[in-house]
């Protein structure tokens, strides 16, 4: 009769190795130990069970000519146990890690139903990982479409605002302007007075025709603020009083300390070093928000700074400065 030798890590494991070879159930099966397993030297080498496995001589052939059958080895065994009404079943003792002794029964049956299913398993979570990494891939195309799409229409926006052209403004002196004056530095010293400080206010009209207001005495820093916050209040103020139930409008500028020529210096050497800056990134760059008076200045500082162009961007009293890059032609 047909024998085959087989080795496993454990007898059970080399007789299901057998009879899976030979294709027929336990019970129509002799087993002989040809060598038993080693632990080895502290666990190392361990050597492995080494059975002879022979089929009985009253053994029912349970299987087909190979040139009668395509079906694989596993399959054919299953359909033998099906037909002979087969469960030998293979009992395992062991201990558990808190040295509570369990047995376990399992059958010939049930392991290859198991590994045919871990076999599906393993093909079914290929697929599934197959297609989580097209998910992956199909996230990072649509996040870089949607970026480059944002990127296209910012620039695309860029280019519908035209740099703006600083052109210095003039305007008429009004025909009452000792009175617009006289009650502009009024006003001024009353509302300082109010604020309990005590200061001298004095006023002209430019060339430019443009009310410049000039406050001094002390504890001016008071009157400042933090970047000329509260001067630009109170100009706002002086400049609703004036101009009240007038028709034409009256355009002032209100200064103590010289603060205003200070702060435009230091608004000139900003623009120049941001300029310098977007031509060296190649980006653009967004100033802090301005009022009108200040984004003037950088407006005409860079007017004439070759590589760069400026124009404004917002709504009051957030309205910023940006300076790109000039576009090349």
């Amino acid at each position: 009769m047909r024998s085959v030798e087989v080795t496993g890590k454990t007898k059970d494991e080399a007789i299901t190795k057998a009879i899976i070879e030979l294709g027929v159930p336990e019970e129509q099966v002799d087993i002989q130990v040809l060598s038993e397993g080693g632990k080895g030297l502290m666990g190392l080498f361990s050597k492995g069970y080494k059975i002879l496995a022979t089929i009985k001589d009253d053994a029912e052939p349970v299987i087909q000519k190979k040139e009668e059958t395509e079906d694989k080895p596993s399959e054919r065994l299953l359909a033998a146990i099906d037909k002979n009404e087969a469960s030998h079943s293979i009992q395992v003792e062991g201990l558990t890690v808190t040295g509570e002794k369990v047995i376990i029964n399992d059958t010939i049956e049930q392991r290859l139903r198991k590994a045919k299913a871990n076999q599906n398993n393993e093909a079914g979570a290929g697929a599934e990982d197959r297609s989580e990494g097209k998910r992956r891939e199909y996230r990072r195309n649509d996040r870089f479409e949607r970026r480059s799409y944002r990127d296209e229409e910012a620039r695309e926006e860029i280019k519908e605002q035209e740099p703006v052209v600083f052109e210095p403004k003039t305007y008429e002196i009004p025909a009452d302007a000792e009175d617009v004056i006289a009650r502009t530095c009024s006003f001024l010293k009353d509302l300082l007075a109010n604020m309990g400080i005590d200061a001298t206010v004095t006023g002209a009209f430019s060339e430019a025709g443009i009310l410049e207001i000039d406050i001094a005495g002390e504890g001016m820093g008071l009157i400042i603020g933090k970047r000329g916050a509260t001067l630009d209040s109170l100009q706002y103020l002086a400049t609703l009083v004036i101009n009240k139930d007038r028709k034409d409008h009256v355009r002032m500028k209100l200064d103590t300390e010289g603060y205003r020529s200070r702060r435009q210096e230091t608004l000139e050497k900003l623009a120049i070093n941001m300029a310098k800056k977007a031509k060296r990134t190649g980006h653009r760059v967004v100033l802090e928000p301005m009022n009108p008076y200040e984004r003037r200045i950088i407006h005409a500082t860079l007017q004439t700074e070759s590589g760069v162009e400026t124009h404004s961007d917002g709504e009051e009293p957030y309205r910023k400065v940006i300076i790109s890059p000039k576009r090349r032609h």
